[in-house]
């Protein structure tokens, strides 16, 4: 269905899409690699905690930690922009 819709004649979607994705990625950007890595492999590969979790050698529980700290460092610098 998205699909269909970026095609718009107007190309009012898919032009907010792009720029969803560039602001998406500027604030990616902020992150340090570890944080930048949890974030794509839950968020981008819709991976488990857990399975982050063995990818990075680390506990589900420091994950889940780990995670919740970076969202509200995400959330502080999305209300920056």
């Amino acid at each position: 269905m998205i699909k269909a819709c970026i095609f718009d004649l107007d190309g009012t979607l898919a032009n907010t899409l792009e720029s969803m994705a560039y602001v998406a990625n500027e604030i990616l950007e902020k992150l340090e690699g570890e944080e930048k890595r949890l974030i794509v492999f839950r968020y981008f590969q819709d991976m488990t905690q857990t399975e982050v979790a063995k990818k990075m050698g680390m506990s589900q529980v420091q994950i889940s930690r780990m995670e919740k700290r970076i969202l509200k460092k995400l959330r502080e610098i999305s209300h920056k922009l």
